[in-house]
């Protein structure tokens, strides 16, 4: 996740006087105390803040009893620092770590070779620090036998097996679920995963601070939660530690969205956590969508069934009884939201009203599909009381 940098001003003068020495010329607490017109208690106070924020980002200050600190970077680099304190608040400051999940991420989902200024314009970072960056990603794709490339005027490249590429985007893909999904999707308070998430925070629906979406749709946590339960079906047992990651996903965004199941209907509503907002409805496709997840996270015995089955089967009896409607024509499933994506550009910004504004329809193959799915695990469930 991208910080912030949470300095001071007084921080961020002090971090700029120090980018300007080198180790050829260092500058003691003194003359810094001097030139700013500050006691050297004060700005002996700001320091642990100060050094905490060159660690973050990666720079080095040297500090040298009886003789001073200095910044120990080349002259780009002590520029670009005094660039960074006074970046906009709104615009992402990665950590190394960030960065480099990120470079690994590109790399490896971007099938051609990709210029150093891609990297250095997406990070605001130096040539140097991206390079500092390159060497430990090397390092981390050597390890599955996947060699980093760097040509001038080519770019930056791996090349390798293709079943090392697969580890590799298998073991990548996993770290990234694993941290930095929960970081920036998922509400703490709340206990439910927002619709998305824009790194760059220029989306329309996106929170300036946060990078995410303002409100919880119903569908989305559906399909997040059909997927973790169909990897956990697909995953062989053997890999125990991939297996683990996903029941503990999957147990978490479930005990989360089940907080705000509807207690007469036992459905859900379009916006997940407003049941009592005007022209909010009880939404059938997210709604099969935890039935589904549920029998299949039973009959898979990832889910204790005493406990869980009876909650799956009285959603999709739910559906039945308030969703399942028959005329002339015959049976209908009715209730189900026909789409509600987020932009691109100006429109669909994710708003209440913008969630509450797209059409309402029934036989919508969304929900009739998962329904039908849901239906099926409810039969399996059936059939292996039987045998």
């Amino acid at each position: 996740m991208s910080k912030k940098s949470g300095l001071t001003k007084r921080q961020k003068l002090i971090i700029e006087m120090l980018a300007a020495f080198n180790a050829d010329d260092p500058i003691t607490i003194q003359a810094i105390s001097e030139k700013l017109k500050l006691s050297s208690r004060t700005v002996l106070r700001e320091m642990p803040r100060i050094n905490e924020w060159f660690e973050e980002n990666d720079f080095k200050l040297v500090k040298k009893p009886r003789i001073g600190m200095y910044v120990d970077e080349d002259t780009e680099t002590r520029n670009y620092i005094k660039e960074l304190v006074d970046m906009d608040e709104n615009k992402p400051v990665y950590s190394k770590a960030d960065r480099q999940m990120i470079i690994l991420l590109e790399l490896l989902t971007i099938n051609e070779p990709l210029k150093y200024f891609y990297f250095t314009s997406l990070f605001h970072i130096s040539d140097a620090t991206l390079s500092n960056d390159l060497e430990e990603v090397e390092t981390w794709l050597d390890h599955y036998n996947l060699t980093l490339y760097r040509r001038p005027g080519m770019g930056i490249y791996w090349e390798g097996k293709e079943e090392d590429y697969r580890q590799a985007v298998t073991m990548v893909l996993r770290q990234k679920l694993r941290g930095h999904s929960l970081k920036v999707l998922f509400d703490e308070e709340k206990k439910l995963y927002y619709h998305a998430y824009d790194e760059k925070r220029q989306m329309i629906w996106a929170d300036k601070t946060t990078g995410c979406s303002h409100n919880f749709w119903l569908r989305s946590i559906g399909w997040y939660l059909m997927a973790l339960i169909d990897c956990c079906g697909l995953i062989p047992e053997e890999s125990f530690e991939h297996l683990s990651t996903y029941k503990r996903l999957f147990k978490e965004a479930l005990a989360g969205i089940m907080q705000y199941q509807d207690e007469k209907t036992k459905l859900f509503y379009q916006l997940v956590d407003m049941p009592e907002l005007e022209g909010n409805y009880l939404e059938t496709s997210g709604s099969a969508m935890i039935a589904y997840a549920i029998l299949k996270g039973c009959r898979l015995g990832i889910l204790q069934e005493e406990k869980w089955r009876r909650r799956g089967e009285e959603i999709f009896d739910g559906l039945e009884r308030e969703k399942l409607q028959k005329d002339e024509d015959g049976w209908h499933l009715t209730g189900i939201c026909l789409v509600a994506g987020l932009g691109p550009k100006d429109e669909r910004d994710g708003s209440v009203e913008y969630y509450l504004s797209e059409p309402v329809v029934s036989d919508e193959e969304k929900g009739v599909g998962v329904f039908m799915m849901a239906y099926g695990e409810y039969l399996k469930l059936e059939k292996q009381d039987e045998a």
